[in-house]
């Protein structure tokens, strides 16, 4: 029996030094990237349906210097937040306490936002700000949940298989 470190290298290793190759150019979509597509849509549904709020706005900063994944103010010029958007990948549950809920909650609260939402790209769940600092019972806090797509990978972001599910919310 060869040593491992003078012995052949196996197909599986083959295939993760191929995979980390120099020459690799796979490009993939980020949670980032996702979100920036969101805000997109988000923004296109505010002015195909003109709705009195001003467009969404990815990453802003306050003094907490915690950044949300997408902000919407009340209305056009406004400082107000509305409403606080936290996303993650797929795998995550859009009720995940740790990942999302709780920083959806702490940020929308730092800016006085009337609602926060979280969602994983699959499903949207729209809590109520005051509900969730009273802790009143989730399913009080939840205002809505609306279901986007079936979405599994945020390489598949704009597939028409997805796309116009999400942009409908």
């Amino acid at each position: 029996m060869k040593s491992k470190r003078l012995g052949k290298i196996s197909s599986k290793t083959k295939t993760e030094i191929f995979k980390a190759s120099v020459f690799d150019t796979t490009i993939h979509k980020t949670e980032r990237t996702a979100n920036q597509k969101f805000i997109e849509w988000i923004n296109q549904i505010i002015k195909e349906k003109n709705l009195s709020l001003d467009i969404a706005e990815q990453e802003t900063v306050s003094a907490d210097r915690k950044q949300p994944d997408i902000i919407i103010f009340e209305s056009p010029r406004s400082e107000r937040v509305l409403c606080l958007i936290e996303l993650k990948p797929p795998y995550f549950s859009p009720f995940d306490e740790k990942e999302l809920k709780k920083p959806a909650w702490e940020k929308a609260n730092k800016r006085k936002a009337k609602y926060f939402t979280t969602s994983n790209f699959q499903w949207l769940i729209w809590f109520n700000t005051e509900r969730a600092n009273r802790m009143e019972p989730e399913e009080r806090q939840v205002i809505d949940k609306f279901h986007l797509s079936s979405i599994e990978n945020l390489d598949d972001i704009e597939d028409a298989r997805f796309k116009p599910k999400l942009r409908k919310g």
